[in-house]
């Protein structure tokens, strides 16, 4: 039996920007639904952005997005009080240490911005990466108090 709290909101679609704007308001109206502040969800919104412009940027090669081959999925699960974004791609993919270790250490001074953004603005965030096996970015934003 599904947990009455919790509501799962599942898009698949091309790695373009132009379908950037539409993930940021489905992320948003499911944040809403989730009782998160409107700086809450401004904050969600940043990231998601963030994170599937990183999929656009970075995941695929350029035949692969000129085809319409590369996608990205958003899933987005609402709990109480808290929103669970993941965003995955079946691109390249790539060895997260590195940028872990760059991301704790302090703000990068160049490259790995969206992912420190992303981190900066929720509450929990977690990468699944490997060479050749795509890429899966986890966050979590809390309702503030």
């Amino acid at each position: 039996m599904s947990n009455p709290l919790r509501d799962t909101l599942r898009i698949e679609l091309p790695c373009d920007a132009k379908y950037l704007h539409a993930v940021r308001l489905a992320v948003a109206g499911a944040a809403n639904r989730g009782g998160l502040t409107v700086q809450d969800i401004e904050d969600l919104k940043v990231a998601v952005g963030e994170a599937c412009n990183n999929c656009i940027e970075h995941a695929f090669d350029e035949e692969a997005v000129r085809s319409g081959s590369a996608r990205m999925r958003v899933t987005v699960i609402v709990g109480d009080g808290e929103v669970r974004v993941e965003v995955e791609d079946e691109g390249r993919g790539f060895d997260p240490k590195h940028v872990i270790s760059a991301l704790e250490s302090q703000a990068p001074a160049s490259g790995n911005l969206g992912l420190y953004v992303i981190k900066q603005m929720t509450d929990y965030m977690h990468i699944e990466s490997a060479p050749g096996s795509g890429t899966k970015i986890v966050f979590v934003k809390r309702r503030s108090r």
